[in-house]
């Protein structure tokens, strides 16, 4: 990509996930949003991807919409597979 956005979001750390077991431990999730409300990215501790894996994603998810592909008709488990291929052939 060879191109720099700057954006305004909204950042938020007051979303909770998890059932308060051992296994799925209540904590905090870091979102951030569009000034528009749309969610563009959450952390969550739990996460097994690191940050790179998810900004990958959401690169390739970029590219993907700038192809033409309208990622709201898209099925997201289709595009993390598309992701997943695309990340196993390019080094970063």
């Amino acid at each position: 990509m060879d191109e720099v956005k700057v954006k305004k979001v909204i950042y938020s750390s007051k979303a909770r996930r998890g059932s308060g077991t051992a296994a799925d431990p209540v904590r905090v999730i870091e979102e951030i949003f569009e000034l528009d409300g749309n969610l563009i990215m959450e952390c969550d501790p739990e996460c097994k991807f690191n940050k790179m894996d998810l900004y990958s994603f959401y690169v390739y998810l970029l590219r993907t919409e700038a192809s033409g592909n309208k990622l709201v008709e898209m099925d997201f488990e289709g595009l993390f597979n598309g992701y997943m291929e695309f990340r196993n052939k390019t080094s970063y």
